[in-house]
């Protein structure tokens, strides 16, 4: 495999801004072991099968050398599924995860010819505009992470003219009408409050805010971004707090 590489995201300092994703950060700073640990029990799973083939699938369909971003890339969990690529960034908010990320599950498999692992997040980090064949993102759009205008705006610039875009996120379509628009509300609440109150909110809570999605909402926020939707879909999944049901994108910036 190729050697993996650590670099210093732009805007490291000033991470987190949110106190949602500083929360985040400081979760996966003090788990990042067992979620390594856990990486060896997780590839024997069959979210982490149906997942894998899709990654495989879609990074080998390009008729060229590519350059890939995992966004959220925690421990490298998906880097030995993604193939024809030239390089390959693993891009994640926790210091301690990149860390464990050096030494990734089936380091042996991973065919990236350059790893490098950036701190940040999807609005800190500075990459060129259409820098990026691929985008994928698993297991992040959820517990304190939206899919928002601005994030989908972001993919938009990093993508090259025909990049793909493949995430999932936690779906909340199958809950109850009443549960449904309790959990959009407060997500709603929180994305308006000032910084004072979402930080008094969070350390209340002790968790941070979720923020639910569905097949519709998604697929106008992508639409609206410019993206074309290849294929959406929804799919009971192993979520962290049980089963639930998940949405799996790849969408294309024309």
């Amino acid at each position: 495999m190729a050697a993996i590489e650590q670099t210093l995201g732009p805007g490291v300092a000033h991470l987190p801004v949110d106190p949602a994703h500083a929360w985040l950060q400081r979760t996966y700073d003090r788990t990042a072991g067992d979620y390594r640990a856990q990486d060896e029990e997780h590839i024997s799973g069959h979210d982490y099968h149906h997942l894998s083939r899709i990654l495989q699938d879609v990074s080998s369909a390009f008729g060229h050398e590519i350059r890939a971003l995992d966004l959220g890339c925690g421990t490298g969990r998906y880097f030995h599924c993604v193939r024809n690529a030239r390089e390959l960034v693993g891009l994640d908010i926790s210091q301690q995860m990149l860390d464990a990320a050096q030494h990734p599950v089936r380091a042996e498999d991973v065919t990236a010819r350059e790893v490098t692992l950036t701190q940040g997040d999807l609005f800190s980090a500075k990459f060129p505009d259409g820098y990026f064949n691929l985008v994928y993102c698993l297991g992040v759009f959820g517990n304190g992470c939206a899919i928002t205008a601005r994030a989908c705006e972001q993919i938009w610039k990093w993508l090259a003219r025909g990049g793909l875009w493949f995430f999932d996120a936690t779906d909340v379509s199958y809950l109850p009408r009443r549960a449904r628009l309790k959990k959009n509300i407060a997500a709603r609440m929180y994305s308006v409050l000032p910084t004072f109150a979402k930080n008094a909110l969070v350390k209340r809570t002790g968790w941070p805010p979720f923020f639910g999605n569905d097949l519709c909402g998604v697929r106008a926020r992508l639409q609206k971004a410019g993206f074309i939707i290849e294929w959406i879909t929804s799919r009971r999944s192993q979520l962290p707090a049980g089963a639930g049901y998940k949405l799996e994108v790849l969408c294309r910036k024309a």
